[in-house]
């Protein structure tokens, strides 16, 4: 009876360790930081949820997000807008990038596509 009750308390052990260094790495990878994202180009997805509760980037000149985000992986201009594009990470097919996209100097809208 002693030896089934010592491998289900080390299994329960396991399985609630296991659980508490995966909620340890995934806060540390999710929490945005400007030194994470940019050591971390291919991590930074998981970093979006943070970046846009920390920083409200909407309204946002250029140089804010600049000093925010640092320089952008692309600027293109579309339907009269200036686009900043920053690579955010891969899924092994596709690219994902984070949009900022200015109008008048300011931010009006932010999101993530897939290339």
């Amino acid at each position: 009876l002693a030896v089934p009750l010592i491998l289900l308390i080390v299994m329960f052990s396991a399985v609630a360790l296991n659980a508490a260094i995966y909620n340890a790495v995934e806060h540390n990878i999710s929490t945005y930081s400007r030194q994470k994202w940019d050591e971390n180009e291919d991590l930074r997805f998981y970093m979006i949820d943070d970046l846009e509760d920390k920083y409200q980037l909407t309204g946002k000149t250029k140089e804010e997000t600049i000093d925010i985000l640092g320089e952008p992986t692309n600027v293109a201009e579309y339907g009269g807008r200036e686009i900043f594009e920053y690579y955010i990470g891969s899924d092994g097919l596709d690219s994902f990038i984070y949009v900022v996209s200015f109008e008048n100097g300011a931010a009006v809208s932010v999101g993530v596509t897939q290339n």
